[in-house]
């Protein structure tokens, strides 16, 4: 998540509101994980689509395992879904 937030100019602060705010996108139960979608302000203020994955192996705690901004050729606008 680091990488693409630096590239992409957000933090885990932005990756954190998409998942107490945003909406779930998918549900991979085979491996754990949710995906999530969300708008947030990035580090240059601008609004972005943020899509970031959850692991939850334990009920009670989660990780971060990733975070993104969606690719507009892979995704719908708004990128709730994939484009097929």
């Amino acid at each position: 998540m680091l990488i693409h937030g630096l590239q992409e100019r957000f933090g885990e602060a932005q990756a954190c509101e998409v998942v107490l705010h945003g909406i779930v996108i998918d549900w991979m139960p085979d491996r754990q994980r949710l995906l999530f979608c969300g708008r947030v302000r990035n580090d240059d203020g601008r609004f972005i689509w943020l899509h970031v994955v959850v692991a939850y192996i334990h009920p009670i705690d989660a990780g971060l395992v990733t975070a993104y901004t969606p690719n507009p050729a892979e995704w719908d606008e708004p990128p709730l879904r994939r484009r097929r």
